[in-house]
């Protein structure tokens, strides 16, 4: 028994011409159908960091100093910059009252 053979394309030597498809999409182009794409989540925007903070003892404070942060802190305002290392110990810190500098 002969052994089936695969469908061939028709060529020109048999009269008819091979039909060819386009491809309507490169493959960069095509989406992978397997992956689902979720939208991002919003993020909190970090919190902006002021030029300079106000640090002064709160007035419920019993005592009229205070240290905190290797510092002595009175009732009058000591202005600090942004940048200084003991602002996030001195903003967990009760007693003083922390606030950036309009």
């Amino acid at each position: 028994m002969p052994r089936p053979r695969k469908a061939q394309p028709e060529t020109a030597d048999t009269g008819a011409q091979a039909v060819v498809y386009p491809e309507v999409e490169s493959e960069a182009q095509r989406a992978p159908t397997d992956t689902l794409v979720a939208p991002l989540a919003p993020t909190a925007a970090p919190e902006p960091v002021a030029a300079f903070y106000s640090v002064g003892v709160r007035n419920r404070c019993p005592w009229s100093t205070i240290q905190s942060a290797g510092t002595y802190w009175s009732r009058t305002s000591t202005i600090i910059p942004g940048s200084d290392p003991r602002l996030d110990e001195l903003k967990r810190c009760d007693w003083l009252l922390v606030a950036p500098v309009p």
